[in-house]
């Protein structure tokens, strides 16, 4: 995958300006088409954070949508990849790392079991979102411009609801979106507030195609391990985009990428976040 194909600047109505880390037309949902609703399976989405600390920082959010039904099924087949190998739930630092229950597990087993999961992820989702922000751009802002903009956490959760929304109005999909993100972030509380605020209004409700926001835990919910999974490839694969990182796209990644899902990725560099900053005026969650 050519690092130069990864960038393009697009501009969100709701957010201002923003750099895409994309992979090609991947995140083509299809053309505008009129807007209908589908009730009787209602669209779930799970999102993670995490922050990535060297080269450089980078905080990440990132997650899936999909069928409520769709999920059902993939909590069904989680679970019983969870038990075949002893795990009480997956977290892909430690995978990584080979520590804790996967320090022993031989090469083989590693890309079985990854294997499966990139398969449950294709079947139980149908669009991928990602924002991701640079913490050391947005420590350069002045302070006038820092209280103009929500914090990392904030933009960047607002920017996946607004995005989402945007890519299921292109494909002709207006019904709601109930969100879950993995509590435990810093910040959490004033942006759910925030959030409730602006969506008390229907015809926020109505744009943004918002239908609720909580946090859970990655125990209660199994497909926010696997937004977990996400995230931290998504927060690998910025240094890689901007060429801080030499290293090659992981294996694992690479067959998320290719399994014929959209995939967007979005991130706040200095440019943006002093652009969204000065226009205000810029509709936004």
């Amino acid at each position: 995958m050519a690092r130069e194909a990864q960038l393009s600047v697009v501009r969100s109505a709701p957010l201002g300006a923003v750099v895409a880390a994309q992979g090609g037309d991947r995140c083509a949902l299809g053309e505008e088409e009129e807007a209908v609703a589908l009730p009787n399976d209602p669209l779930v989405a799970y999102f993670d954070a995490g922050l990535k600390p060297k080269p450089r920082r980078v905080f990440y959010i990132a997650g899936y949508v999909g069928r409520s039904t769709g999920w059902q099924t993939f909590n069904r087949k989680w679970r019983g990849l969870l038990r075949r190998n002893d795990l009480p739930y997956f977290r892909m630092t430690d995978f990584v790392a080979r520590i804790g229950p996967y320090k022993d597990w031989s090469e083989p087993k590693r890309l079985a079991v990854m294997k499966r999961i990139v398969a449950l992820a294709s079947d139980a989702s149908r669009l991928r979102v990602a924002a991701t922000l640079l913490p050391d751009d947005y420590d350069r802002l002045p302070l006038e411009d820092k209280a103009r903009i929500p914090s990392p956490y904030g933009l960047c959760l607002s920017a996946c609801i607004a995005r989402t929304a945007a890519l299921f109005r292109g494909q002709g999909i207006a019904e709601p979106v109930d969100y879950v993100f993995e509590s435990g972030d810093e910040g959490q509380g004033t942006v759910k507030q925030t959030l409730d605020e602006i969506f008390e209004k229907p015809a926020a409700r109505t744009k943004y195609a918002y239908g609720s926001l909580r946090f859970a835990g990655k125990t209660d919910f199994p497909a926010l391990q696997l937004a977990d999974i996400l995230a931290y490839e998504t927060g690998r694969f910025v240094p890689f985009v901007l060429g801080w990182d030499t290293s090659p796209v992981r294996k694992g990644f690479q067959a998320m990428l290719d399994d014929g899902n959209p995939y967007v990725s979005m991130l706040f560099n200095f440019e943006e976040l002093s652009n969204i900053a000065r226009h205000p005026e810029t509709e936004r969650p």
